[in-house]
């Protein structure tokens, strides 16, 4: 998963995995779309420096790869930029559907 990080990533791909159940953060930046799977687990894609509706051709750069358990709530609402507590989480958690559609959607940002 670290081999994404880093990429650049056109700002409309963000936005378009909303048809793949991705969901955009909280917050004033939209920094990281999430999406849940089975088995408690959530998969964040981090990207920088944020998306803006106003601005979908801004590039962004990706930041980051998480998965953690969706259960285990976060400093503030459920989906905010606020921090999460030590999660065990780890990629190999999902299982093989969700880890391959994880994948596909990294390589679509990437290319």
């Amino acid at each position: 998963m670290e081999s994404f990080v880093g990429a650049s990533v056109e700002g409309r791909k963000l936005f378009a995995l909303a048809a793949q159940g991705w969901r955009r953060c909280d917050g004033a930046h939209h920094s990281a779309v999430l999406r849940d799977w089975p088995g408690d687990r959530t998969v964040e894609i981090g990207y920088s420096p944020g998306f803006h509706w106003q601005d979908p051709d801004a590039a962004q750069r990706l930041t980051g790869i998480r998965v953690w358990t969706t259960s285990i709530t976060p400093d503030g609402s459920a989906w905010s930029d606020q921090p999460r507590p030590e999660d065990p989480a780890r990629f190999t958690d999902l299982d093989p559907i969700a880890s391959s559609e994880v994948v596909r959607d990294l390589c679509f940002l990437a290319r």
